[in-house]
């Protein structure tokens, strides 16, 4: 009897371990199943996700390619300038509110004011008011150191002639500033048509004005006024053709708040377009536009990546006509003339401080060469006021061959160069990849070649005959 117990509870320990184990695989193969139907279910739904969004985000990826990683840098003496060439390690879609957000609202300014340098410091003020709104500029097209909001003629190019726009995006989007998109796509949002035009009074501009006793009175109370359409005859050619729905004047000395130029003012329309924007600063908009996280478009104006073609161009001259060792002189006569009523006698003397100061870098640094550029060459500056000294080019050009020995001078002509701000681009890449710098006269383009060296240079430039800018 008592083996038979034995055997029967033998038998049910075995029982309760076959039956223990059958469960244990059961189990497992249930949440086996069950992974896979969670894992089909989350991969159809991400399916369906980039389906749906993908789509909407693909503008943005292509003219925004982000870089992560390392970036290698190269000019040529291995330091960092606009005249680098940058390879990207690793291309990512970079996590920025600017890249999923579609900026359907938009700014286009159908005149600067101003040639290169202003005009390009103009450029970087709207892309960093921009960003209040939400809205993107219309890439502006260029055409002798001139920017215009559409085509003029059919030598007008795009903004990329001057600029690499896709460098240029990555720069403004870094900066938390609006983005700049082609023509096209400003098009297919805006189709020919302004939901508000805006005339920028400047100085006199106000005095000239066309309005009626309360238009005068609103302007003078809150800084803008709804007016009439033919108060700026300037330019008027440019924006002919587009449906324009509502005209407003702003006096920049009074509306200086860009939440009340948004609420009050523009209301939240699309498409918004400048008579002529000049940016920021004396005679010109007060808008507010750096905070503690947004850099004023003043402190990155230097920062512009310029076009790779004209870089080239600028390396390759370089490197056949001077090799690495030359001295670099810019002569802006205008700001000597300015300030001297337009005599030239200040602008000879000028030239002999000029030769006199590089004999003395000569003997000290062993340099022979001398790279010069002018802006009363054929392809020089077009500002109304170095007329006198382009009158007498020819007679500064040969009083410069006595002064200064084995000097050269870029001839656009020999690469089918001939837009005056493609030329200036090409010579201030020159100017700062010498060894030693000199800059007579001052002003703003000036300032940037300055930026330009003293980035690559231990040097620091020379200024003779100068005007500090403001």
């Amino acid at each position: 009897m008592t083996s038979r117990a034995s055997q029967e509870l033998l038998r049910r320990k075995r029982l309760q371990s076959v039956t223990a184990k059958c469960m244990h695989e059961v189990m497992r193969r249930l949440r086996r199943t069950l992974l896979k139907i969670v894992f089909i279910g989350t991969g159809i739904v991400c399916a369906l996700f980039c389906a749906t969004q993908l789509p909407s985000l693909g503008y943005e990826k292509k003219y925004i390619p982000y870089v992560s990683g390392s970036i290698e840098t190269r000019s040529w003496e291995n330091k960092d300038s606009n005249t680098s060439t940058i390879r990207p390690a690793t291309i990512r879609l970079k996590k920025h509110q600017a890249t999923i957000e579609l900026r359907e609202n938009f700014f286009i300014a159908f005149s600067f004011g101003d040639q290169l340098t202003r005009a390009t410091e103009s450029l970087l003020a709207l892309a960093a008011l921009a960003r209040y709104g939400k809205r993107s500029v219309a890439v502006p097209f260029v055409k002798d150191s001139m920017l215009y909001g559409t085509k003029i003629d059919q030598d007008a190019g795009t903004l990329s002639r001057y600029f690499d726009l896709n460098a240029l995006n990555q720069k403004l989007d870094s900066y938390g500033y609006g983005l700049l998109k082609d023509w096209r796509h400003f098009q297919q949002i805006c189709n020919q048509s302004l939901d508000v035009l805006l005339n920028v009074f400047t100085l006199d501009g106000k005095s000239k004005a066309r309005l009626s006793k309360i238009q005068k009175e609103r302007l003078n109370k809150t800084g803008w006024t709804p007016c009439n359409s033919d108060l700026q005859e300037t330019g008027r050619d440019r924006y002919e053709g587009f449906n324009i729905s509502q005209r407003i004047c702003i006096d920049p000395e009074i509306l200086t708040s860009v939440q009340q130029l948004e609420t009050d003012v523009l209301r939240g329309s699309t498409c918004v377009g400048f008579v002529t924007w000049r940016g920021i600063g004396i005679g010109r908009c007060h808008f507010p536009l750096s905070t503690d996280k947004v850099p004023s478009p003043f402190s990155v104006r230097h920062e512009v990546p310029f076009s790779r073609k004209l870089v080239g161009v600028a390396q390759d001259y370089a490197l056949r006509q001077l090799g690495n060792n030359y001295i670099s002189v810019h002569i802006r006569s205008e700001w000597v003339l300015r300030r001297h009523n337009s005599n030239i006698t200040y602008l000879l003397d000028c030239f002999r401080q000029l030769s006199s100061r590089i004999q003395i870098t000569k003997q000290k640094a062993g340099l022979e060469k001398i790279f010069l550029a002018t802006d009363f060459s054929t392809f020089g500056s077009k500002s109304y006021s170095i007329r006198p000294s382009q009158e007498k080019s020819e007679m500064l050009h040969k009083y410069l061959d006595k002064l200064l020995e084995n000097r050269h001078v870029f001839d656009p002509r020999t690469v089918e160069l001939s837009d005056r701000g493609s030329i200036a681009i090409v010579e201030m890449s020159i100017l700062s990849a010498g060894k030693k710098l000199f800059l007579v006269g001052g002003g703003n383009f000036e300032d940037w070649i300055k930026y330009q060296f003293e980035k690559v240079s231990d040097h620091a430039a020379e200024k003779i005959c100068y005007r500090e800018r403001p």
